[in-house]
Order: C-alpha cells, then sequence, then structure tokens
C-alpha cells in the first residue's frame, strides 16, 4: 500500500500524525513552547518585525515569536490536510 506517493511506513507515519492522533502538533510542540520559556536569552531582541518593535522583555518578545510559528504551523497543517482529502465545507456539515 502507497500512501500519499511514499513508501508504506512513512507514508502510514504521516498519516497518523496528521489524521488520527496528531501527538506533535498536539502535546509535544505545546510542552517545548512552555519549557522553552525558562531558557529564553536575556539578548533576545525577536524574529518578526512586530517583535523587534515590541516594548517589553525578552520573554515576551520570545513567547511572541513562537506562538506565531507555532501557529503557522498549524495553519499549514489545516491547509496540507484540505489539499490532500479535499473536504469543502458543505461536504463537511451535510447530514
Amino acid at each position: 500500500m502507497i500512501v500519499f506517493g511514499l513508501p508504506d511506513r512513512l507514508g502510514f507515519a504521516i498519516y497518523k500524525e496528521m489524521f488520527c492522533l496528531p501527538v506533535i502538533s498536539t502535546g509535544l510542540l505545546p510542552c517545548l513552547l512552555f519549557g522553552s520559556l525558562f531558557f529564553v536569552p536575556n539578548d533576545y531582541t525577536g524574529i518578526l518585525p512586530v517583535a523587534k518593535g515590541m516594548n517589553g522583555s525578552a520573554g515576551n518578545k520570545w513567547i511572541y515569536d513562537s506562538l506565531t510559528f507555532y501557529y503557522l504551523f498549524l495553519l499549514g497543517q489545516v491547509l496540507l490536510k484540505h489539499q490532500l482529502i479535499g473536504l469543502s465545507a458543505p461536504t463537511l456539515f451535510t447530514p
């Protein structure tokens, strides 16, 4: 069986992670974000322009940048799921 045009084990692992039990996006990444708050460099100035211009501590800039990238990751995952299985709103909510 070929899943997503990839070899069996890799394709099945991607399928399981994205559709059945998204451990990385709902468990591992939020834990890493929380844990990273305790190891923020003191001279962190931010990656995004909004964080660079923010009046706040290095921790505030760090959490703003990391949450922005996390939300972009989730958005990308949703868009990828939409492309792979092709669901649209009318087919999702019809009885």
